[in-house]
């Protein structure tokens, strides 16, 4: 489930990417993370009590302000890694 949720951050990166540098790692990252959340306890609890709502809800959470965190070390990077010239980096 994980390499689903990879692949389609992947994918959100690649259609994000452009002049706000900030677009395409922060919906990338959500997009990734909660695809796999969502199929990993969509899974792992089918046919049990509804009480794992509730830990998929905290996880996600969780990863969501993960997301926006790593927007600081990101930030950090691009100056001195910059994107080569005709990706769309800016």
């Amino acid at each position: 489930f994980e390499a689903i949720g990879q692949l389609a951050g992947a994918f959100v990166f690649d259609r994000t990417r452009g002049i706000n540098w900030w677009n395409a790692p922060l919906y990338s990252a959500l997009t990734s993370s909660f695809v796999a959340t969502f199929l990993f306890y969509v899974v792992a609890y089918a046919g049990t009590d509804w009480i794992w709502l509730n830990h998929m809800s905290v996880d996600a959470g969780v990863k969501a302000a993960m997301s926006f965190a790593l927007l600081v070390p990101y930030m950090l990077l691009r100056h001195i890694i910059r994107p080569l010239g005709g990706f769309g980096g800016y």
